[in-house]
């Protein structure tokens, strides 16, 4: 990756498999950029549109969707996402 990334969210298959992926994630939002690769189950993309399905139903609306796994016990790594409403009028954080 070079430059600067634009805010938001991306992804990109690293690795494919019959039963899992291997994700690189890639998130900014202005005041914090990171990068991780995580893997998932072949369904993990899909859950992760479910999730965010509707979203936001009201200002208070917010929610927190988990990528692979953490800890030392678990490879691959994980990323936890969170994402809410910054202000009353449905504005995106």
């Amino acid at each position: 990756m070079t430059g600067e990334m634009e805010h938001g969210i991306r992804c990109e298959v690293v690795e494919e498999d019959s039963d899992y992926l291997l994700l690189r994630l890639y998130a900014d939002n202005g005041e914090f950029s990171g990068v991780a690769d995580a893997y998932l189950s072949l369904d993990g993309p899909a859950e992760f549109v479910a999730k965010l399905e509707g979203f936001p139903k009201a200002p208070s609306d917010s929610r927190e969707i988990v990528v692979g796994s953490f800890g030392p016990q678990y490879g691959g790594g994980g990323v936890k996402f969170r994402f809410f409403c910054s202000d009353n009028s449905g504005q995106h954080g």
